[in-house]
């Protein structure tokens, strides 16, 4: 029987600064969201391209 697994990847820029609360240095992020197992995990040591 064919399983499908399905996953959301969701890119963000972060521009915020936790230890002042103040825009900061911009950081990209991704996050993939597993259906299967409910949960989201973050990928580390990706280098994504400029969009602009």
């Amino acid at each position: 029987m064919e399983q499908k697994e399905y996953k959301i990847v969701r890119i963000s820029e972060v521009f915020w600064n936790p230890w002042d609360d103040y825009p900061g240095p911009k950081e990209s992020k991704i996050d993939v969201y597993d259906f299967s197992m409910d949960c989201w995990r973050e990928v580390e040591h990706v280098n994504l391209p400029l969009i602009y």
